[in-house]
This record gives structure tokens, C-alpha cells and sequence, in this order.
């Protein structure tokens, strides 16, 4: 069988597979701070849009479920 060629040191694979030991390096103060900020900006631009959405659909769920129990005990 063939063998996988190896990649040279430093160098990122041709299949663009990375190894553990090379994702581990990228990570550095800056890109994880850059990484926090933008998921705080997503989170900003979500949560007005959610929230009500999420209310909705609880209190939608609830009543149903309050008038399933209220339609068997009058039963």
C-alpha cells in the first residue's frame, strides 16, 4: 500500500489537514480576543431578535400544556 506523504516541518499539509500540534500554536491572545468579540457582536445582534421569539414559544407551549391538563381533569 501506498504511504501518506509527510509534511515538512512547519509547512501546512497539501490535504489540508492539520495537526494537533499545529492548531495548538495558532491559537495566541489576539485571535482568541478577536474570536470573543465577534461572538459578542452576534450575540447583540441576536438577543433583541430571540428573546421575544423564545418568550413566544414558552408561553405558546405552556398554555397548550396548561389547557391539555385543564380539559382532563374536567373530563
Amino acid at each position: 500500500m501506498a504511504q501518506k506523504r509527510q509534511s515538512e516541518e512547519g509547512k501546512p499539509r497539501s490535504d489540508g489537514n492539520i495537526s494537533p500540534e499545529e492548531k495548538r500554536r495558532k491559537f495566541n491572545l489576539k485571535s482568541v480576543v478577536q474570536e470573543v468579540i465577534k461572538m459578542q457582536s452576534v450575540q447583540h445582534l441576536l438577543e433583541p431578535i430571540l428573546e421575544p421569539l423564545i418568550r413566544r414559544v414558552v408561553c405558546v407551549f405552556l398554555y397548550l400544556l396548561y389547557c391539555r391538563m385543564f380539559y382532563i381533569t374536567c373530563s
